[in-house]
């Protein structure tokens, strides 16, 4: 739907997840987000457990007392998650699936469970000390985000600054 309204000039940006093959539309920008298994600081606190960036994904999941915060099954987001638990040999149980990923990391936020997330969805809860973050500063994996416009369609002050976000 997005990428017929960017051909229909509806819209003038798509930012998506997956990358998009036509001669129509044309890959502005993209983006490799680092993925960390995040968990609220207030849950760490409460229940005295200690983490360091060392402590492996499996071992935390394993020991903490909480469960998986997902995205919904269609999200490729959640694909990539349950290619890692499978990589690292670990099951949890899902406690939230939503196909918003706003709702997904303010559940996080608020403790109802654990959760992966790019670390740029939750970089200011992180900066304040709200999310701490597990896993290698690289994460755990990269999520790909991808900034798609029009080919050959002319660029405004907005456009190239949103693209230089990305």
């Amino acid at each position: 739907i997005l990428v017929n309204q960017l051909r229909s000039e509806e819209i003038d940006l798509v930012l998506t997840n997956k990358p998009i093959y036509a001669d129509d539309v044309q890959e502005l920008a993209s983006a490799n987000l680092p993925v960390n298994l995040l968990v609220s600081s207030k849950n760490l606190k409460d229940f005295k457990i200690r983490v360091s960036r060392n402590t492996s994904a499996a071992e935390f999941i394993r020991l903490a007392p909480w469960g998986l915060i997902l995205p919904s099954y269609k999200m490729k987001l959640r694909h990539e998650t349950d290619l890692f638990m499978q990589e690292i040999k670990s099951r949890k149980k899902a406690v939230f699936e939503s196909d918003i990923m706003s709702v997904v990391g303010r559940a996080i936020v608020d403790g109802a469970g654990i959760g992966f997330l790019p670390v740029a969805y939750v970089y200011d809860e992180i900066k304040n000390g709200v999310l701490t973050t597990l896993g290698p500063r690289a994460g755990y994996w990269k999520h790909s985000l991808y900034l798609l416009g029009r080919k050959n369609a002319a660029h405004d002050d907005t456009i190239t600054e949103v693209k230089n976000s990305v």
